[in-house]
């Protein structure tokens, strides 16, 4: 929920995850409410049943219809099946409520793909082509776009990082300074944590 009262206007935010709850988010002169609603994936049979035992879960789907505009962005870099189907599916899964639900839908800058599995490939053109406005961080993800899907409205953008805001660190020019990225996933060898994705040296070496 973010107020403006000097335009008479009100946003509220929800946010899909594991746990209820508000979070209070300060960006410049902005205090922002996030509603955190409970989802989980429900677009297939096992997943109807779970909620039937969690019907708290079937509530808060029933509080999403609220919604105006769904943001998405599924994780930056896993709208793609090169983190397993099931990664997938689920955040498929909420394209697909929202357009139950007839709700107007954004995917925020991210890369689409790649897509090694031809069925995973055909539910991601079609969600794709489904969805208002497309963003994409980099050419790739914007010339599958264009090339696949019927929906033309897509646009190439930069990283959503780089808007967030940062303190300026001072280091010292005597001497040289290196920085590390290290990857979770890849260190522990993936989610099977047996070399998932097939690399042919050893990563925390």
């Amino acid at each position: 929920m973010c107020k403006d009262t000097k335009n008479n206007w009100e946003l509220v935010f929800y946010h899909l995850g594991r746990t209820e709850g508000i979070d209070i988010v300060k960006i410049e002169n902005y205090t922002i409410k996030i509603k955190n609603v409970l989802y989980n994936r429900w677009d297939y049979l096992k997943g109807m049943a779970w909620h039937l035992l969690h019907p708290k879960y079937i509530l808060s789907l029933l509080k999403l219809r609220k919604a105006d505009y769904f943001l998405d962005i599924s994780g930056g870099d896993s709208y793609s099946d090169i983190y397993g189907k099931d990664r997938f599916y689920g955040l498929d899964s909420a394209k697909k409520l929202f357009r139950w639900y007839k709700v107007k839908q954004l995917m925020l800058p991210q890369t689409v793909g790649p897509f090694f599995d031809n069925k995973v490939k055909d539910k991601a053109i079609y969600s794709i082509d489904n969805t208002d406005c497309v963003l994409t961080r980099d050419r790739k993800s914007y010339d599958f776009v264009i090339n696949n899907c019927k929906n033309k409205n897509v646009s190439e953008l930069i990283d959503v990082a780089f808007f967030m805001p940062y303190k300026m660190k001072a280091f010292s020019d005597s001497c040289i300074n290196v920085g590390l990225n290290i990857s979770a996933l890849l260190w522990y060898g993936g989610y099977t944590r047996n070399n998932q994705f097939n690399l042919s040296v050893n990563y925390p070496e």
